[in-house]
């Protein structure tokens, strides 16, 4: 967040936009490998 704010303070709001943007793709990129690994792991000992 402090991140954000100093983008938005010295930058355009689309930088900071699309920094939020970027870092919500990286965040549900991690969430959905991590199903999938909790999937495989289920498949694994079961």
């Amino acid at each position: 967040m402090e991140e954000r704010e100093r983008l938005l303070s010295q930058t355009d709001k689309r930088i900071a936009s699309v920094n939020d943007r970027t870092i919500l793709a990286v965040a549900d990129v991690v969430r959905r490998c991590t199903e999938i690994k909790a999937g495989t792991e289920e498949e694994s000992n079961g």
